[in-house]
């Protein structure tokens, strides 16, 4: 009768007298079976609320002066009143992109108020999480960072550029001229003329509110045009290597 004769077990390559890396290998394969069997993390792993500690010291100490108190407290207080509460025990391989889903849902039902946290207020708190974590990257207690954009939705600031209609436009600076002419406090006479001339320049120049205000004399140049009874400034002020004519009325030039 043909017998077959079993394979003999293949000793482990890390078994022996070995120390280092070889040993830590070990350990976290001897502890990843215990991991899944008992539902926590290895000991050996950094835990969220160490990896959140060690990001307190270090962000109000490099950021000073950079941020403000408030903003630096506001770090602490999501991570002290939701985010340790949630993840404090887990290891930090076990924060993914199922269980910040996890938080989400968490919150929006544990809502005591019995409204749902604002989407800003979730934003705030997974940036808050993302800072913990790259901390953890940089000590080496994280090998990547995983996916924590939300889900389902799409993107919730506006893509696009408002506008006013013709209508609109119109209806907004015969109001602030009303306004410059009969201020309803006359000691902010000056500012409501401000206001009214800069509305008219946008509108019709087309500037953004950050161009318009960095704008300077240096930056526009007055081109007569003998068939028009109007002048063309040629704005050199944005951030684009063009630039702007824009059509405006003759007796604009002597206000330039």
């Amino acid at each position: 009768m043909l017998g077959i004769r079993p394979r003999p077990p293949v000793p482990c390559q890390h078994q022996g007298n070995r120390t280092g890396a070889s040993q830590g290998v070990c350990r976290r394969l001897v502890s990843r079976p215990a991991r899944q069997a008992g539902g926590g993390h290895p000991e050996t792993e950094t835990t969220f609320a160490e990896a959140s500690k060690k990001f307190e010291q270090e962000y109000g100490v490099i950021t000073e002066g950079e941020r403000s108190q408030k903003w630096v407290e506001g770090h602490s207080i999501r991570l002290r009143l939701h985010l340790i509460p949630f993840f404090g025990k887990m290891g930090l391989s076990e924060i993914n992109a199922g269980t910040v889903q996890d938080y989400r849902v968490h919150r929006i039902g544990s809502a005591t108020t019995g409204k749902a946290p604002a989407r800003s207020t979730l934003h705030d708190e997974v940036g808050t999480l993302r800072q913990v974590l790259k901390t953890a990257i940089r000590h080496k207690w994280l090998t990547h960072l995983p996916d924590l954009s939300p889900p389902y939705k799409t993107q919730g600031k506006i893509t696009h550029r408002p506008w006013f209609s013709p209508v609109e436009c119109k209806q907004l600076y015969e109001a602030t001229r009303q306004n410059a002419k009969e201020p309803k406090n006359p000691h902010f006479r000056w500012e409501a003329e401000q206001s009214h001339d800069f509305i008219l320049f946008m509108a019709n120049t087309g500037l953004r509110p950050d161009e318009a205000k960095q704008l300077q004399h240096r930056d526009v140049t007055i081109v007569e045009d003998p068939r028009e009874p109007r002048a063309h400034p040629r704005d050199r002020s944005a951030r684009e290597a063009r630039d702007r004519l824009v059509l405006i009325h003759a007796g604009c030039c002597e206000a330039l």
